[in-house]
Parts: C-alpha cells; sequence; structure tokens
C-alpha cells in the first residue's frame, strides 16, 4: 500500500466514527456506536482506541480480513507485532468484535452463496489465531464478540480445538496456559 492510502483509510474511519458518534448521540441512549481503530498501524493504534473511547464507541470491531501492513505484509492478529492494537483494547475495557458480511464477492457464479456459507460457518479461523497464538494468554482481560454468524459453529470448534490441543501436545506452540475451550468461556460471546 502507498502512503497515500494509508492517510486516506484513517481519514475514512476517522470520518465513519466521527459520524456514527453524532448519530448515537441523537438517538437518546437507544443507539451504541461500534468503531473502527486503526488495526494496521501500532505507533497510532493507541490514540485511535482512546479517541473511539472519547467519541463515546461501546464497542471496537476489526476486520476479519485484515489485509496489509504499508509495507505488503499481510496482517495476522496472533503475530505478536499485533500486541499494542490488544493492548490498547484490553486498556480501554471496550471488547472487540468480529462481523460477517465483508467483501462479499458478487461476479463468479454462485459467489454470494460461497461467501455466505462461508462466513457464517464461524469465526473459526479468526478465533483460532487469538487462541492458539496466545493473544488470550498475553492479555487475560480481552473480549471478543463474534456478530452475526450463527452459533452452531461454536460446538464444534469448541469441540475441534480441545482434541488438538490434548492430541498435539508437543506442537502447539506458543505453550497455552488453559485448554481452548477455557478461552471461550472467559473471553468470548457470540450472536445469532
Amino acid at each position: 500500500l502507498m502512503f497515500g492510502e494509508i492517510a486516506n483509510r484513517e481519514h475514512v474511519f476517522g470520518a465513519y466514527n466521527e459520524h456514527l458518534a453524532e448519530v448515537c448521540a441523537q438517538s437518546g441512549g437507544r443507539l451504541f456506536p461500534v468503531m473502527i481503530p486503526h488495526y494496521w498501524d501500532m505507533e497510532t493504534v493507541t490514540a485511535s482506541v482512546e479517541r473511539c473511547k472519547a467519541l463515546g464507541a461501546k464497542c471496537l470491531m476489526i476486520p476479519i480480513k485484515p489485509g496489509k501492513f504499508e509495507d505488503g505484509k499481510p496482517i495476522h492478529y496472533n503475530d505478536p507485532v499485533m500486541d499494542p492494537l490488544w493492548a490498547a483494547i484490553e486498556a480501554s475495557g471496550m471488547p472487540v468484535a468480529f462481523h460477517i458480511g465483508e467483501s462479499i464477492p458478487t461476479a463468479a457464479p454462485g459467489a454470494v452463496g460461497v461467501s455466505f456459507l462461508g462466513q457464517t460457518a464461524g469465526f473459526r479461523t479468526q478465533w483460532a489465531a487469538l487462541t492458539f497464538g496466545g493473544v488470550f494468554d498475553r492479555f487475560s482481560g480481552l473480549k471478543v464478540v463474534f456478530v452475526e454468524c450463527g452459533l452452531a459453529w461454536v460446538a464444534s470448534m469448541l469441540h475441534d480445538a480441545d482434541m488438538t490441543y490434548n492430541q498435539f501436545p508437543t506442537q502447539v506452540s506458543p505453550k497455552l496456559n488453559h485448554p481452548p475451550s477455557w478461552y471461550w468461556r472467559e473471553h468470548c460471546y457470540a450472536t445469532f
């Protein structure tokens, strides 16, 4: 990405967050803002999360497909380089949400159905990255909400995660402080 694209992203999300704050403030307490912090920039993420909170955010949202850093490297939420993001969110006391409906393709035959069914199969990848990547161990106050992806995926995912943890203990790295299902119970929520 070019610098202009990064600056443009900051401007677009900043304008979105400010507009959302205005709309929710006019709702008489019926609407609560969910804002997007600078998940792509570890130098500005703390200030961005603090700005969201000052604007009245009750939750933060980050994409299920976060894209790339300015240097072109892919963003992986379980990479320790992302720890400033998790630290800022944890310090804010707000939960972070993942939501379906991102980048729905429409051109290929069946693309909408394939995309929708893939997204409503749940957030296994995002949850696994946070759990098996040790993010929940490093940030014990982090709360995550998985939004509008159904609920049926949770039970099978927890079964598969605990099975992996128990069957391959020497290959789970970093070593987790608890079985994976424990992290779900302590840190996570889902909506249908």
